[in-house]
């Protein structure tokens, strides 16, 4: 199954869901999140360290998305 599924999956059982996090410090599954076509009511992030930047989008501009966000480096 591909990751894109399980993501899917994933909140499919967690309806109340709002932010799933993708810890990916290898760079692993950047490329494919990436170049995925996402549902309509879903948004991908890669993280960049803007902590209010993703903070204040999470209570105002995706307030009604599932929010995918992909954090690359949290050493």
């Amino acid at each position: 199954m591909a990751l894109l599924d399980k993501i899917y999956e994933y909140f499919d059982r967690k309806s109340d869901l709002h932010v799933l996090f993708i810890f990916d410090k290898m760079e692993e599954r950047v490329p494919e999140l990436e170049g995925a076509e996402w549902k309509e009511g879903f948004h991908y992030e890669i993280f960049d360290g803007g902590a209010f930047r993703v903070k204040y989008n999470l209570e105002h501009d995706w307030k009604d998305l599932k929010v995918v966000l992909l954090v690359k480096d949290y050493s």
